[in-house]
Order: C-alpha cells, then structure tokens, then sequence
C-alpha cells in the first residue's frame, strides 16, 4: 500500500485519471474497502461497496476522501 503523509492511496486508476485517498488508514481497513467499478461516463464517480457489518466498525469516521489527479 503507497502512502503519502498521513494518507493511504488504495485505488490508482490512470486509465480513469483518478486516485482514491484514505485518511490514517491500517490494513485491516483497507483490505475492507473495495473499488468495484469506474463508469467511463462517470469518472468522477466511484462506486465502493461497505457491508453492514464493517458499516458498524466504521460509524463516526469522517476520514475518506477522494481526489482526481486531474487538473480542474
């Protein structure tokens, strides 16, 4: 897993141009997490699937982001 600072990169797309950042990330989290699909169309868009259960683990974070490499 690339880092940067305190954020972990876990999706890297360049046909998509885009990156996907979590904030203070460890393994167990980020094996939890997972890109399921980037619709062409909608590239700005990506689609992450959470479980109910890991959704309980997760309640109160505010640490996800996202950013594209592309230029705005």
């Amino acid at each position: 897993m690339a880092s940067s600072n305190s954020l972990a990169l876990i999706m890297d797309n360049a046909a998509a141009d885009v990156k996907v950042w979590m904030a203070n990330v460890s393994d167990d989290i980020w094996n939890i997490f997972k890109v399921m699909e980037i619709v062409p169309a909608y590239k700005d868009s990506i689609f992450l699937t959470i479980d109910d259960a890991t959704r309980q683990r997760l309640r109160g974070w505010r640490t996800i982001t996202t950013s594209s490499s592309r230029a705005s």
